[in-house]
């Protein structure tokens, strides 16, 4: 597997499709099944971002042979300074931005079905921690539900449980890595 970083790919209209099957893919079902403008709706409200303010962290790996996309990671290193921007679309942004300061950065990861369990999230992680590093960032948080499927890896991935908040009555984790 290789990293591909939108800002520099030649991929880059490849990459976004894919990554947009990605997002889909991992997406429950309510949302696989909404209308199309729903469903573009939702696709901008989380990535858009991403897409057009940090693409030099914005990940794919990439499978050697057939260059497929595996997964991707969508990331922030600085998560206070983004925070309104990022809030007029993911209203429950700002719930742990008291948090901001010792977590800084944010990411999240999505990996193609075909792929699960195959080391593409730690790769994305493990290609993105050290990008941190190089910015002298040494802590970042990911918000997810409890008993999401993905707390597990986190915890795998020597992240914490950080905080538990509720954002319309629905329970949020704050996990965290200081590294």
């Amino acid at each position: 597997m290789y990293l591909e970083i939108l800002e520099n790919t030649e991929l880059r209209t490849r990459r976004l499709e894919d990554m947009k099957e990605i997002f889909f893919l991992s997406a429950s079902a309510a949302i696989q099944s909404a209308p199309s403008d729903q469903q573009e709706t939702f696709w901008s409200k989380w990535t858009s971002f991403y897409i057009e303010n940090c693409r030099d962290e914005l990940f794919f790996a990439c499978d050697l042979t057939s260059k497929r996309t595996m997964g991707y990671l969508t990331g922030c290193h600085d998560s206070a300074n983004s925070q309104d921007a990022i809030k007029s679309n993911i209203k429950s942004f700002v719930l742990f931005a008291d948090y901001f300061t010792k977590y800084p950065a944010h990411f999240h990861i999505n990996t193609h079905p075909d792929f699960r369990d195959h080391g593409v999230g730690t790769f994305l992680l493990q290609e993105y921690l050290i990008e941190l590093k190089k910015m002298k960032i040494h802590g970042v948080h990911i918000v997810t539900a409890p008993g999401a499927r993905n707390v597990n890896f986190y915890l795998k991935n020597k992240f914490e449980i950080v905080a538990e908040r509720f954002y319309a009555d629905k329970p949020l984790l704050l996990m965290g890595l200081l590294f």
